[in-house]
């Protein structure tokens, strides 16, 4: 009997190491982000486009341009692009 409780606890931990790994592997994503024209791949959890850029450190200002808008969730291989406004003179 301590023999099948001890193999029940292996199956457990067992269980628990895959499904975290397949849990986790479902909400890292990468994707490419375009600032002003720079591109660059980030990794992240985040799951709308403007919890991407917060990550990332843009503040997304009134003048800015965000495609596709910022309420819109990211999947694997999404393409945020973020358009900064200048002041011209």
């Amino acid at each position: 009997m301590l023999r099948s409780v001890k193999y029940g606890l292996y199956g457990a931990v067992l269980a628990g190491l895959v499904g975290g790994t397949v849990a986790w592997g479902s909400v890292d994503k990468t994707v490419t982000l375009v600032v002003d024209g720079q591109s660059t791949q980030v990794h992240t959890t985040a799951s709308r486009v403007s919890d991407v850029l917060d990550d990332a450190g843009y503040r997304v200002g009134g003048h800015d341009r965000v495609a596709p808008a910022p309420n819109v969730a990211v999947h694997e291989g999404s393409k945020v692009i973020h358009k900064r406004g200048r002041q011209l003179r």
